[in-house]
């Protein structure tokens, strides 16, 4: 006898919401099913925010770290996790489980799963005191995160417009971030630290209890190879519970109970990326001209033409998102050196063949996608995106945008036509007379 096995009912057929998010104690949503607006009463749109972190909002401030932490050991052990919480919706307080599982996209650590909401009768079953309560205490982790983001933010655009006095004005740099992030985070301390190959050398370490920085001495990186690799492997460290997390609990004998450290948030900073991609993003234009363009006169002016091109346009750009006076604050060392690279480097392949501009053009332009999708979101531009007034320069933005998005992929499958095909250009005449000249008498 037979059976008949049915096809299964799609997941958002029994009320389960697909998601994407970063595995991020910040529980930032990337992506979540349309379902979520009739479930909690806000839409995907509102929930899907790159500037703010609206999800996290409601949630739990407590239940939100630890959930992370539990995430963590669990996937550290199995290839998937399941969590259960709160979440404080317009809808009420609705009891959700999360079940997912990790994947990386263009180097970023991101988790992806379905969440279902297993109780929609809170309303009625919570006293009104405990729910006004939670209600409050939404609101104001809410603002303190608002408040906390622009003071970020303004930080960024005073270390941007800084004129630093000092001999050391990277020392100087990292000594006001450090002061700032514990008096906007209320941290007990905040360093930078320089991994050196294996020895992590200090940068600046600011103490909050004594109100002064210190200078600690350099760690050997050898005997912690699992702190460096969670460094290495993500873009941060988020150890809600360090002396038992697995990737921080190696520090536990020598820096974490010494110090009287319970809980560490570490991210690592990517130094010399602005430089090669500056210097990508000016070479790419010049070999895609190099592959349309003969002579070499012709191609060191187009060289020349593009590079100026490029930074008068992003001084303009500067000047219209940030104002006049920003103009050139993009204009650091690392961008100098990239352009003038850039601009060397142009200029000495000229004489290169049409088909190896071609060919050296899909290398440099493949490392350089490669180097904008990690590169994380820019702090001036969610800036710009909360000063912009409703609807203006959407249709701009819009069409710059597409453009950002497509012009790479449109210029690699050029790029892949022109590599693979066969090179047309007639060959020159073994001889000093070309074909059908006429040869004067000698």
């Amino acid at each position: 006898m037979a059976e008949v096995v049915t096809q299964l009912p799609v997941p958002s057929r029994l009320g389960m919401m697909r998601f994407e998010r970063m595995n991020e104690a910040n529980w930032l949503l990337l992506f979540i099913d349309a379902s979520c607006e009739k479930q909690f009463g806000i839409p995907p749109s509102g929930l899907c925010n790159l500037v703010e972190t609206p999800y996290a909002s409601l949630m739990e401030p407590e239940a939100r770290y630890r959930l992370h932490d539990s995430i963590q050991q669990q996937l550290a052990e199995n290839s998937h996790y399941l969590v259960r919480y709160t979440l404080h919706t317009p809808q009420g307080a609705l009891k959700l489980m999360e079940l997912g599982e990790p994947f990386k996209q263009r180097g970023r650590a991101l988790l992806r799963g379905y969440l279902l909401v297993t109780s929609d009768e809170p309303a009625s079953s919570m006293q009104p005191s405990a729910a006004l309560e939670d209600l409050q205490r939404s609101q104001a982790e809410l603002l303190q995160h608002q408040s906390r983001a622009l003071a970020q933010q303004q930080l960024i655009v005073r270390l941007a417009s800084q004129r630093y006095q000092g001999t050391d004005p990277c020392r100087e740099a990292a000594e006001l971030i450090t002061r700032s992030a514990c008096e906007i985070y209320s941290l007990a301390r905040a360093g930078i630290w320089h991994i050196n190959g294996d020895p992590l050398e200090p940068v600046a370490l600011y103490v909050q209890e004594q109100g002064h920085h210190e200078m600690p001495s350099p760690i050997d990186g050898r005997r912690y190879p699992g702190y460096l690799r969670a460094l290495k492997e993500g873009r941060a460290l988020d150890a809600h519970d360090a002396e038992n997390d697995p990737r921080t609990c190696e520090l536990f004998d020598d820096y974490l109970r010494p110090k009287a450290v319970t809980a560490m948030l570490d991210a690592s900073i990517r130094v010399g990326g602005e430089l090669v991609a500056v210097l990508l993003g000016l070479l790419v234009p010049g070999l895609l001209g190099y592959c349309v363009v003969r002579g070499v006169g012709r191609r060191a002016v187009f060289a020349i033409a593009t590079v100026l091109v490029g930074v008068a346009v992003t001084a303009l750009s500067s000047a219209l998102s940030y104002g006049p006076s920003h103009a050139w604050e993009w204009l650091n060392l690392p961008t100098r050196i990239g352009i003038w690279a850039a601009l060397a480097a142009a200029l000495a392949l000229v004489a290169l063949p049409r088909r190896a501009c071609a060919a050296l053009l899909l290398l440099a332009l493949a490392l350089h996608l490669n180097l904008l999708n990690q590169a994380p979101t820019s702090a001036y531009f969610a800036q710009t995106l909360q000063a912009w007034e409703q609807g203006r320069f959407i249709r701009f933005f819009g069409l710059g945008q597409w453009l950002g998005w497509l012009w790479p992929y449109a210029a690699l499958a050029y790029v892949v036509l022109r590599v693979s095909s066969r090179d047309r250009e007639a060959p020159p005449a073994a001889s000093g007379t070309a074909p059908g000249a006429v040869q004067g008498p000698s």
